[in-house]
């Protein structure tokens, strides 16, 4: 973990909530939430880094909006491209699948 400047220590949790900060919790900063960092947060982490670590950069985003059918659209697009070989990731309101 020392890569991206992160304590050589385990954590449970990310959060980019400063409430939810405790021991076990990394603190994800934005450029909304910096102000909240020093709210007991144990380990701050920004999301440039996270972007590195991960090639976040490379990542492909589908959103979908509007009033009705989001999941039911999102998840048949998220089998349809498992089904291709796309290495794929959905997230919603019913979780999040890898």
């Amino acid at each position: 973990m020392r890569k991206i400047g992160i304590p050589d220590r385990k954590y449970k949790f990310i959060t980019d909530d400063s409430r939810f900060c405790d021991s076990e919790t990394a603190f994800l900063l934005t450029s909304q939430n910096r102000e909240f960092s020093e709210n007991g947060c144990q380990c701050n982490i920004a999301l440039s880094e996270i972007r590195e670590l991960f090639g976040v950069g490379e990542i492909k985003i589908i959103g979908i909006t509007g009033t009705n059918g989001k999941t039911t659209t999102a998840s048949l697009f998220y089998s349809i491209l498992l089904d291709l070989g796309f290495s794929v990731a959905l997230q919603g309101t019913h979780g999040d699948f890898l």
